[in-house]
């Protein structure tokens, strides 16, 4: 399954692949880590494989010899499951730990838990909280709303560091993992990391809020950047030009299709039709901050990206995170953004 949710609880609105358990709002980061079935231990244990000698046969076992020391299994304390081989200097993190992290800004008022959970039979565990703060757009009912999480992802994998970082996408699965830390799930560029060479403890966590506050500088550029695209108004022939340029479309392509069907006077591929009309019709098309602007012409790209290409929902949004369709989001943005700047 594209989601490879292993255990998950979540609260608010229902996740797309319907998995997980549904939980209480409120809760305190410690019940949000029990009740997504985190509560369990990871550690270092010995590699053995097993000695052979020659018989009649073939090769006959004949009991078990260390691999040596230079390397270990990381084994969950649950169910002996191995999560992965670690070298000596490794210093695992364990769920409780990870999310320590969340206690002061959930005690504080300024966040609320939203999600967390285990991937990929417990590779890596997250935990998100959602921030008392929501990015506006225009006035009054006319407005356009993201909202702000606090994203923290524990891999209990070799050479993967924890992050921690802010972020705008509703983490609820592998994929959506993906987009929110980026492809290699090492967070976005002002984004805290820790390796796995030292203990989470509370000088790490404290670091990581110092850390976090330069995310927070990043929310601000990233609210300046779309409120530009917002106030920026696009003409339709450069919004069309816009569209067939993601799309990878010249005019010589469009001219070859026109000609191949004679039928048809004005001939695009079906994504370019969905653009130009989702431009008009797509949900908030219509406020203010999207109607005419280069903020609707994104918007456009990315509502026909997330649910109007493909059948299979698991590939389709295993794509828009880690694949093609997610790199075209990003390079619509950045985009959008040169032609708003002129």
């Amino acid at each position: 399954m594209a989601h490879e949710v292993e255990t998950m609880a979540w609260t608010g609105e229902v996740p797309w692949h319907g998995l997980g358990k549904k939980v209480l709002p409120d809760l305190t980061a410690k019940q949000m880590l029990k009740e997504a079935q985190l509560n369990w231990t990871v550690s270092k244990r010995p590699l053995f494989t097993t000695s052979r000698a020659p018989a009649e046969d073939g090769f006959r076992n004949t009991g078990s010899v260390a691999v040596g020391e230079g390397h270990q299994a990381l084994v969950r304390d649950t169910d002996g499951k191995v999560l992965d081989v670690v070298g000596p200097n490794y210093v695992p993190v364990q769920n409780e730990q990870a999310f320590e992290f969340f206690k002061k800004f959930v005690e504080a008022g300024g966040a609320s838990m939203e999600t967390a959970g285990s991937l990929c039979g417990g590779s890596y565990v997250w935990g998100l909280a959602k921030l008392k703060r929501t990015i506006r757009l225009g006035k009054g009912s006319q407005t356009d709303e993201q909202t702000q999480y606090l994203l923290l992802m524990s891999p209990h994998v070799h050479g993967k560091s924890l992050v921690a970082q802010t972020t705008s996408v509703r983490v609820v699965c592998r994929n959506t993992l993906g987009f929110a830390l980026g492809k290699n799930l090492t967070g976005a560029k002002d984004a805290y990391r820790m390796p796995h060479v030292r203990v989470f403890d509370a000088e790490a966590q404290e670091e990581a809020v110092t850390a976090l506050g330069l995310a927070d500088h990043q929310i601000l550029e990233y609210q300046e950047k779309i409120q530009l695209l917002s106030e920026t108004r696009a003409k339709p022939k450069d919004v069309d030009s816009y569209f067939k340029e993601l799309l990878g479309l010249d005019e010589e392509t469009l001219k070859a299709r026109a000609k191949a069907d004679e039928e048809a006077a004005d001939v695009a591929p079906k994504g370019l039709q969905l653009l130009r009309t989702a431009l008009e019709q797509s949900p908030g098309a219509d406020l203010p901050t999207a109607k005419g602007t280069w903020w609707g012409a994104l918007n456009a790209v990315t509502f026909v990206q997330d649910h109007q290409l493909g059948r299979d929902r698991d590939k389709v949004v295993r794509d828009l995170w880690l694949g093609y369709r997610g790199q075209l989001k990003r390079r619509a943005f950045e985009r959008a953004l040169e032609y708003a700047n002129g």
